[in-house]
């Protein structure tokens, strides 16, 4: 059986044209349950919960980058030489948007070759950070005027952003694997880095949608396949997983849920052993154990750190109880022992001496020193 050709042309131009077609970029906005698509035709789309094209506008510039603010409900777009923030067109007696408003605010101050391919904001202090190859912009919200412009932010380009509001921390990661968290002040905190340099496909901020406050937590996927948790408090690894396939990115689900996919499909995450910090001592501990009690004494950890110091630490809050410091002569801590009954605490340096504390006062005093006969 043949179909004429003549006739196959009259049902092919008939046939309704897909809504995807040239799709370059796309966001999902969970509150309306609409995704906004950029195509190739320098176009932007409103697409309904069953795909269906609900509007369109020009974008006149090719799109690179999105972000949605829940607060003001806005799109924020950056795209050539240019970032724009659109609004949306709802009538009252709808349940999603009709169509596009604006834009209210045009960036312009970026040169043709300038490409925006990360947007995020910070919602409190109302600054938009948008990166260009290696370099982090900051503008500001309402006016669009630059605040900031940090070139050279990373070595190589910056492939992936987000904004941590709690602290104000912005972070970015590059193509290099490294990733550099920022404080209000603009300066690098932290800068974290995997064992191998793969690219940094993607950032997340665990729980950052979900009501109250979002854990200190960061977590990142890899080219290679890697995914990591990190702790925002210390700027350490504490979590890794590795992927049977390279990792194009990673998206947020819902509340501890996360999906990374690939070339070769989408793997779905669930984060369920999350810890919080214990105690901090504000420098890398060298020694820890703990100091069984007695019927009339609590047990307690004993920890030494790299400068030196020592802590004695309750085991059920973290609370520091009590802080030892060194002597004047710099030795490197080999061991240290303490006796809950008799207050009393040693610490074995590097060169034989033995410092001993008591623990009656706060910080510990030295109440003597043991030293190797014949030195």
């Amino acid at each position: 059986m043949s179909i004429d050709p003549e006739k196959r042309g009259k049902k092919n131009a008939l046939a309704p044209e897909s809504p995807f077609l040239g799709l370059s970029r796309w966001i999902f906005i969970p509150k309306w349950k609409i995704t906004v698509i950029a195509t190739l035709q320098l176009e932007l789309k409103i697409l309904s919960s069953s795909f269906e094209n609900v509007a369109s506008v020009s974008s006149v510039q090719p799109v690179l980058s999105f972000e949605f603010n829940e607060d003001t409900n806005e799109l924020i777009a950056g795209g050539v030489g240019n970032i724009r923030v659109w609004g949306f067109e709802k009538p009252s007696n709808s349940l999603f948007p009709q169509g596009f408003t604006g834009p209210r605010l045009f960036i312009s101050d970026l040169k043709a070759n300038e490409w925006v391919t990360n947007v995020t904001i910070d919602k409190v202090f109302h600054r938009i950070f948008a990166t260009v190859d290696n370099a982090l912009f900051v503008y500001d919200y309402k006016t669009g005027r630059r605040l900031e412009v940090i070139n050279g932010a990373h070595k190589s380009t910056i492939s992936t952003m987000v904004f941590y509001q709690p602290l104000q921390y912005s972070i970015t990661a590059c193509t290099d694997g490294f990733i550099k968290v920022w404080t209000q002040q603009y300066r690098v905190l932290f800068e974290l880095k995997d064992e191998a340099s793969s690219p940094i496909t993607g950032l997340l901020i665990p729980n950052a949608k979900e009501s109250g406050s979002p854990s200190p937590f960061l977590i990142s996927s890899a080219q290679d396949g890697v995914i990591r948790l990190w702790s925002l408090d210390s700027g350490s690894s504490i979590y890794m997983i590795s992927t049977d396939n390279d990792c194009l990115g990673i998206r947020w689900m819902r509340q501890d849920t996360f999906l990374s996919y690939s070339q070769e499909g989408m793997s779905i995450w669930n984060l369920n052993r999350f810890f919080s910090t214990f105690s901090r001592t504000g420098s890398q501990v060298t020694h820890l154990k703990r100091i069984e009690g007695c019927k009339t004494e609590a047990a307690r950890i004993l920890v030494a750190t790299e400068d030196r110091s020592m802590r004695i630490l309750s085991p059920v809050r973290g609370a520091t109880l009590f802080t030892a410091f060194p002597n004047m002569i710099e030795h490197q801590i080999k061991d240290i022992e303490h006796d809950i009954p008799s207050a009393t605490m040693w610490m074995l340096s590097a060169n034989g001496e033995v410092s001993v504390y008591t623990t009656e006062t706060n910080p510990a005093k030295i109440v003597d020193i043991w030293e190797v006969e014949g030195v």
